[in-house]
Order: structure tokens, then sequence, then C-alpha cells
């Protein structure tokens, strides 16, 4: 994830004072939506996983897969919006270096 790598590295990256209210907002909120998502993908999972065990019939079973895709698709697009934020928050060589930074 690249947010936790802009935040451990914003003075490597220079960010500037807008650049650093940008992420301070973005870790206020960000984060704890994106684990509310992934704590309820995981809920999912364990009910779909009992149902499974229990017998349940096949078509409920194969609703609660679909709204576990639709779970995981949602994070993924979150994931998403938060890279499309710092490359339109970031200047293209603080982002170049920032993608640097996640790959090491």
């Amino acid at each position: 994830m690249l947010t936790p790598v802009i935040a451990r590295n914003a003075d490597h990256l220079q960010l500037d004072s807008e650049q650093r209210s940008a992420l301070k907002d973005w870790m206020a909120k960000s984060p704890a939506e994106r684990e509310a998502l992934e704590d309820l993908v995981v809920a999912q999972r364990n009910e779909l996983r009992q149902m499974i065990l229990s017998g349940a019939n096949t078509g409920v079973r194969t609703e609660k897969a679909a709204f576990i895709g639709q779970l995981e698709s949602d994070l993924l697009m979150m994931r998403s919006s938060c890279v499309e934020y710092w490359r339109e928050t970031l200047n293209e060589e603080q982002f170049a270096q920032a993608l640097q930074l996640a790959d090491t």
C-alpha cells in the first residue's frame, strides 16, 4: 500500500505543507474505511464457510459468494483510488519516488 510509504517518507519525499495536510486528512479517514471493509470481507467469508459446512442451499451460497466478490471488487477499487489520489496530490517526481520506495 502506498499511503504508509508516503507517511513514513514524508521528509524524504519533501512534501510541502499542502501535501502534508492532505496526508494528514487521508490518514485520518481512509485507513479506517479500508479496514472496516476488510473486516466485512473476512466476516462474510466466515459466514460462507459456515454455510458450506452446514450444507446451506447452493443458491444462497452463490448469492453470498457474489456479495463477497462485490466487496472484494470494492476493496480493490478503494486501493486503486488511493493510488490515484497520490498521483494527483504528489508531483511526478515525488510519485515516482514513492512507487520506488514501495517496491523496496
